[in-house]
């Protein structure tokens, strides 16, 4: 193609130049940002989220039947699934949930030390601090570690007394462990280690780890342990199970069967690795980066086609006219 009449073309047709060119930078901007959504969506699935996510099961169900409306029955069957979960060849431990961590929003509070004055206004984060309800192993269970004071134990578990004396449970003293960022941004001048705070006395401080993973600031470490059963029957049960490395896919396939030995009268909600979780979590980044790339691929190849049927004709036209004045 001859170069020269290609930019005289051009030239004498600004208009048709003026969409080429924009149609041009359109292109490169959507390329641009595609490349970003990608590269963002990639480190945030890469980045590091400080617990055991690869040997980690999540089950979710719902009671259908009556009965778990009694709470010692709640609190009956849901001893015997751990139980018969805990039996099962690959697994390492079990421990039941309000709610999982990776997750936006959830049951959350304020948590502040007891003596907090009247006057004076708590941090933002603080009034959303994620509260787990859990076993004496809820920590360790996920593959977090305590770093300071000590882990839950069987004697800090206040369901009993909780269901049994009254339903607020405010003569109950509650033992917690907080995570490091949490302990930090409650008592940013002294140990948090034996305070009592609005929600209990810590125990014990938690290695940090991503709870809610699309927060960038401390919040997305913040988290609560007290050792509680939750039993409420109209709200979803939660259980993950911790198994030995290459064992996900053999235990998983005999959850669902083993819960449902126990008690059938379920719907499972969710059943799926922690891996799988943490994917579906940045499902919406992810597939907007797809999308992206797709439309990016469509442009592209729209831009070539037209460039060249732009180029292709006017040249063409342009030779024309020479050899018509010729």
């Amino acid at each position: 193609m001859n170069i020269k009449a290609l930019l005289k073309a051009l030239k004498l047709r600004k208009f048709a130049t003026a969409l080429l060119l924009l149609q041009l930078s359109l292109t490169i901007g959507l390329m641009v940002n595609t490349v970003l959504m990608t590269i963002d969506a990639t480190q945030k699935l890469a980045a590091p989220v400080g617990f055991n996510v690869d040997n980690l099961i999540a089950v979710s169900l719902l009671p259908t039947s009556g009965q778990f409306r009694d709470t010692d029955y709640y609190i009956s069957i849901a001893k015997q699934d751990m139980k018969q979960l805990s039996e099962l060849d690959g697994v390492v431990s079990v421990s039941n949930y309000n709610q999982l961590p990776i997750q936006r929003g959830g049951m959350n509070g304020n948590l502040q030390d007891v003596n907090f004055p009247a006057d004076q206004i708590l941090a933002r984060d603080l009034n959303y601090v994620p509260f787990f309800l859990s076993g004496a192993n809820g920590v360790s269970n996920l593959g977090v570690e305590i770093v300071e004071g000590r882990a839950l134990t069987a004697d800090d578990d206040i369901t009993q007394a909780y269901y049994s004396k009254n339903k607020d449970g405010k003569d109950i003293e509650w033992n917690v462990v907080i995570t490091q960022s949490l302990a930090k941004a409650v008592y940013p001048d002294s140990s948090a280690l034996g305070q009592l705070t609005n929600m209990g006395r810590i125990v014990g401080i938690a290695k940090d780890f991503a709870i809610n993973p699309s927060k960038t600031g401390r919040g997305r470490h913040f988290g609560l342990f007290a050792n509680f059963l939750y039993a409420q029957a109209d709200s979803a049960a939660h259980y993950i199970i911790q198994v030995e490395p290459g064992q996900t896919a053999a235990v998983m396939a005999q959850v669902k069967q083993t819960i449902l030995a126990v008690q059938p009268e379920r719907d499972f909600l969710e059943l799926y690795s922690m891996g799988e979780r943490l994917t579906k979590f940045f499902s919406k980044e992810s597939g907007l980066a797809a999308l992206f790339s797709m439309l990016c691929g469509l442009m592209i190849g729209v831009t070539i086609v037209s460039s060249f049927a732009h180029a292709h004709f006017h040249v063409s036209q342009q030779q024309k006219v020479i050899g018509i004045r010729r």
